[in-house]
């Protein structure tokens, strides 16, 4: 499954998409029930549209977001729900992306904090989850190269958090159902890095 993604990806980034999926047939076969062969978790970010950017249609991907693609009791059991029957997804990708101002955000505020971010409302949140992971790598400013690195850092550390938080997704990778893969999508180039697997 991974390489359909990465094929698709390669046709967004070539500007010949195949629009796969999207049919009128497609839409009213899907109405009865869904097949999704993927999970793709990543930001809230309106750039980043896992059915454009690896270029699937109605029912190909279950998809969640938060900002910076950090992860919370709710969107861990919708990731259980995916890989468990009678869907069975046989791939998760956590999906970071460039420039994310999530990690810029938590950055910026590190900077201003000593190291201890706050951010306004329920956005201390994602920051309590993305600064640990700064600080892990070892990251000094806010610049694009570091956001990009922690990023990817992220990415990372999401899919370890993933495994460590859920019985039910660590025992499908482990009986080899289901892979979790870290990848970044690069906002100008449109191309995803696959940082694993």
């Amino acid at each position: 499954m991974l390489q359909v993604l990465r094929a698709g990806n390669r046709r967004y980034c070539a500007g010949k998409p195949e629009h796969p999926n999207q049919t009128l047939d497609r839409r009213s076969d899907q109405a009865e029930h869904q097949s999704p062969f993927a999970l793709i978790h990543g930001c809230v970010d309106s750039r980043v549209t896992p059915e454009l950017l690896f270029d699937q249609g109605i029912g190909d991907l279950f998809v969640t977001r938060t900002a910076g693609a950090v992860l919370d009791d709710t969107l861990v059991g919708s990731m259980e729900f995916a890989v468990s029957s009678p869907y069975s997804v046989p791939l998760l990708v956590i999906l970071g992306h460039t420039a994310c101002g999530a990690v810029t955000g938590t950055l910026k505020a590190m900077e201003k904090e000593a190291g201890n971010p706050q951010l306004p409302g329920e956005m201390e949140d994602f920051a309590a989850q993305i600064a640990p992971v700064a600080r892990t790598a070892g990251v000094e400013g806010s610049g694009s190269e570091a956001v990009d690195t922690v990023v990817q850092a992220n990415a990372r550390a999401v899919v370890e958090q993933l495994l460590e938080r859920s019985a039910i997704i660590r025992k499908a990778v482990e009986e080899q159902r289901t892979r979790v893969v870290p990848a970044v999508y690069d906002l100008e180039t449109g191309e995803v890095s696959w940082l694993e697997g």
